[in-house]
């Protein structure tokens, strides 16, 4: 046999091999069916993803701006949903207590900031309680002062020497905008507590309220500050108890 021919079928053969190993470097030609196939999964995919960023656009749009009207002011009817709330144990059955009601000595009198948009940027409105809030705040307290075992009385401005007197004030009550992290809402008041002229308690308390963003698709204001205003006596009520149980 020829040895040219040894040669040639040696140098074939290594042609063939680097066009499979360059085939399995640069994947398959241009125009394969596999290729428009990998495209094709790519470009769905690329459409799901703005589809699924547009609809949370809009989820989050319309979160902050359903039910805030047009302008100016909202309002709002407080309430306070008492069954999530205690009892509180360790109240003295038939103990009298003579609660009056809060003052309010807030700086700003709207409670909240929400925003809306009118066919371009977004701009704010406030909201405001149709009720009486240092009503609300001090009703809270005395349902949840009677559901200890303690003979409430409400008072405004009462004075009692031989009696319990529990005076407050409402120094902040107040929910900024809703942002992407939900609505927030924070209270805060100030207790104090005397018998027989002697300051029995004398103490700042807070209490905070929060939905999260899933539940944002129409703001509830209201649930939001019934929230905050229960966490503002599981915070409170046990120590108010507390207070006076070791009193003289």
């Amino acid at each position: 046999a020829c040895p040219c021919e040894g040669r040639e079928r040696e140098s074939i053969f290594l042609d063939t091999c680097l066009r499979r190993y360059d085939g399995i470097k640069k994947g398959p030609p241009k125009n394969s069916l596999f290729l428009i196939f990998e495209r094709r999964k790519k470009m769905k995919k690329s459409r799901q993803l703005k589809d699924l960023s547009l609809v949370l656009a809009i989820a989050f749009v319309f979160g902050m701006t359903a039910g805030c009207g047009g302008g100016g002011s909202k309002q709002i009817k407080l309430v306070y949903t008492s069954e999530n709330v205690g009892p509180f144990s360790g109240g003295k059955t038939g103990q009298e207590i003579i609660v009056n009601k809060f003052r309010d000595t807030r700086s700003e009198k709207h409670i909240a900031e929400a925003r809306t948009m009118g066919g371009g940027p977004f701009y704010t409105v406030t909201v405001e309680a149709s009720n009486d809030i240092s009503e609300w705040v001090t009703n809270a307290l005395a349902t949840e002062l009677r559901k200890a075992g303690y003979n409430v009385t409400r008072g405004e401005g009462t004075s009692n020497s031989g009696k319990f007197i529990i005076n407050g004030s409402l120094d902040l009550l107040y929910s900024p905008a809703p942002t992407l992290q939900g609505l927030n809402a924070d209270i805060g008041i100030t207790i104090q507590i005397v018998k027989n002229h002697e300051i029995i308690l004398n103490s700042p308390y807070n209490g905070k309220g929060k939905i999260l963003p899933m539940f944002m698709v129409k703001p509830n204001y209201v649930e939001l500050f019934d929230r905050m205003l229960q966490d503002l006596m599981k915070r409170m009520v046990p120590q108010i108890i507390t207070a006076i149980n070791q009193a003289p």
